[in-house]
């Protein structure tokens, strides 16, 4: 009896109550975090990545449940057209959600946390399965209580629905190679495809481990009796059957979730793009002469107004493109880059190598600090990872068992180094590593204690992991925008979105003075003084912005519109100046709808009706989506060229876009005349 009380005791640890434990200590965090997240004023109105999910998702089911549906919420108009540009995953999860609860932001996070809590529970169930109960439930413990899973468990992004598709992919793995049992290795593919229409770099993955499945590569055959080359052939003659259900059965989970976003996406676009169409623009990103290892918004475009730089290309190409044809655009400039300069980029990805097993957590674009306003402690991974690799090392017996587990987190690793890191995107090898180093814990302690020959070899293995994975990256001469940087100039861009222009303008002040080489912090600064009508002072920001980046384009963009709004209907000199910069920001950039109606201003003031229509005739054929083309059109035919015929035709297809607005009230009233007067 005592024995089921004490810790140690033959049954302690097969507790049922264990399990409680783990649950309550994961729930804890996630909700504390989640209770300091309403105090933020992005909790009820997400921003970012979340609001383009939110938007998305509620979207969905509103126009399947409201027979009034009048178009996409918000930023979703960019990703309903044509193939996913952004994995839908998590939209379509978020979709779920809404249709059962309606529009519930709350209810939202909560079902994040209990994933997060599902995903506790596998790590403890994988620790378990490989080391044993007591390894098992410490491994879940941490999990419980390790900050960058229930920091973003309790967010509105999708790295929780991935990192418990990961696990759980995985842990169907190990009782595949236990049992063998055809639900295993389907489960283990569904889940795999599951987490491909979040993120589709697991596909990389996919074949490895189809491969590993085939080959039975747990089975441990005798190395004495035959040659590699034999024992290979032997596998095969003696497993292929087996082996090749294994692989049927893994095909068949993940295309059955793949092969859908593949056929909307053919059906959508006419075009083959497997998952997302967000790959060449990823790849260029993390490889091109501006990359630093991290996230770098590619400076001509703004990813949050042109997802993927759809217009930007469309505009240097002339023509309308669509996702996929950009994303091979940018996976071909990438491309020449690698190819042009080797060396540079080889450095380059040694740097990104170095990024992803070190301490530091990279924020990016809609993280969760940035709601929180603090950063997740850097010290949890660099530990993790030293005690991972010191379990692969000494841990021979499992090594074998382990396989899957451990080419998971090279095949992984490598596909996140070939684009960039963020704390984000590391997060699916942290369960896969935590019960290996809660393992690898014991086995130092027992190393030290021995003391001796096995003490210092296990400090000299140890040692200079840790501080390699440890020391401050200044110390390795890497220089990154710095999170704190990130941090204030992120907290800006989300009271810029709601409105609160003093609080943005202090939250960018906050983000130069941490960083002033930040270009585009001076930017937002300079649109945050525009709202709060200090024009002088936004227009020393636009120029600050061009001194650190000449070619930087939202600063080229408002100069222009300063110099032509300071201009009125009588200088002529401030209209050229504001031309000059208008052109410019044409030249880097036709694909922003605002430098066309900007130099359509410049062709009025001087009374050229016919460049102002060819200007903004040019402006469509680039972005075809930007529906108020069509209403200047319609207004430049109607009363300065005499084409009442063209005009109309331009007022009934604005008038046909969606959502409605005052300007469609206006151009009904254009629409009434001109077939009052015949045409």
């Amino acid at each position: 009896m005592i024995s089921k009380l004490i810790p140690g005791g033959k049954n302690f640890w097969r507790s049922p109550w264990l399990k409680v434990i783990l649950i309550v200590a994961a729930l804890a965090p996630r909700l504390i975090i989640l209770s300091q997240m309403t105090q933020s004023p992005a909790f009820t109105d997400p921003v970012m990545d979340s609001e383009v999910y939110d938007d998305w998702a509620w979207t969905l089911v509103d126009s399947w449940t409201n027979p009034t549906y009048e178009g996409p919420h918000g930023e979703a108009a960019k990703y309903l057209e044509g193939s996913f540009y952004m994995g839908p995953l998590y939209a379509y999860f978020l979709t779920g959600v809404y249709l059962v609860f309606g529009h519930a932001v709350l209810l939202a996070r909560l079902a994040g946390i209990l994933l997060g809590v599902g995903t506790v529970l596998l790590i403890a169930a994988i620790g378990n399965r490989l080391y044993g109960p007591k390894v098992g439930f410490f491994a879940g413990l941490v999990a419980a209580l390790y900050p960058a899973l229930f920091l973003y468990d309790a967010a509105m992004l999708m790295s929780v629905l991935l990192v418990f598709c990961a696990t759980l992919a995985l842990y169907l793995v190990l009782r595949g190679q236990e049992r063998d049992r055809w639900f295993h290795w389907l489960g283990a593919g569904a889940a795999v495809g599951l987490y491909a229409l979040g993120r589709a770099n697991i596909l990389a993955f996919a074949p490895v481990l189809a491969v590993w499945a085939f080959l039975a590569l747990w089975r441990r055959e005798d190395p004495k009796k035959a040659t590699f080359w034999q024992r290979l052939k032997k596998r095969i003659q003696e497993g292929w059957k087996p082996g090749l259900r294994r692989v049927l059965l893994l095909t068949v989970g993940v295309l059955a979730l793949v092969l859908p976003a593949t056929i909307h996406n053919a059906a959508a676009a006419d075009e083959f793009v497997p998952v997302t169409a967000n790959g060449g623009i990823n790849l260029y990103i993390g490889n091109n002469e501006l990359a630093t290892g991290e996230y770098v918004n590619p400076p001509l475009i703004d990813v949050k107004s042109d997802p993927g730089g759809r217009r930007y290309v469309s505009g240097l190409e002339g023509r309308a493109m669509s996702y996929g044809e950009v994303s091979d655009w940018w996976a071909s400039r990438a491309g020449e880059y690698i190819s042009e300069n080797p060396g540079p980029w080889l450095g380059l990805t040694l740097t990104k190598a170095f990024l992803f097993v070190h301490r530091h957590e990279i924020m990016q674009v809609a993280n969760i600090h940035i709601i929180l306003g603090w950063e997740t402690p850097s010290l949890f991974f660099g530990v993790l990872i030293t005690l991972g690799l010191l379990a692969f090392i000494w841990d021979r017996e499992r090594r074998r068992r382990m396989g899957a587990l451990w080419l998971f987190v090279l095949v992984y690793s490598l596909s996140i180094v070939v684009f960039f890191v963020t704390a984000r995107y590391r997060l699916p090898v942290i369960p896969v590593l935590l019960p290996p180093a809660i393992w690898a814990v014991g086995e130092l302690v027992r190393r030290i204690k021995k003391g001796g020959k096995a003490r210092l070899r296990a400090l000299a293995l140890a040692v200079p992991v840790l501080l390699v994975t440890n020391v401050p990256l200044e110390w390795y001469g890497v220089e990154l925008v710095g999170n704190e940087a990130v941090l204030h100039n992120n907290l800006g861009t989300i009271y810029y979105d709601q409105g609160v222009y003093q609080l943005a303008l202090d939250e960018f002040e906050r983000a130069a003075r941490a960083n002033p080489k930040i270009h585009l912090t001076y930017t937002n600064k300079g649109l945050a003084h525009l709202k709060l009508g200090m024009r002088k002072s936004a227009q020393r920001d636009f120029e600050q912005a061009l001194a650190i980046y000449p070619n930087d384009n939202w600063a080229l963009l408002n100069l222009g519109a300063i110099y032509l709004d300071r201009a009125g209907r009588w200088d002529e000199e401030l209209v050229a100046t504001a031309e000059l910069y208008l052109r410019r920001s044409l030249e880097l950039n036709p694909g922003y709808p605002e430098v066309y109606a900007n130099l359509m201003k410049v062709h009025l003031f001087r009374g050229d009706y016919v460049g102002a229509a060819r200007i903004i005739e040019r402006g469509q054929r680039v972005v075809p989506d930007h529906p108020y083309f069509l209403f200047w059109l319609g207004g430049l035919y109607a009363e300065h060229l005499n084409r009442p015929e063209k005009a109309l035709d331009y007022f009934e297809r604005f008038y046909d876009t969606r959502p409605y607005t005052t300007d469609h009230d206006l151009a009904l009233e254009w629409i009434t005349y001109l077939r009052s007067m015949g045409y």
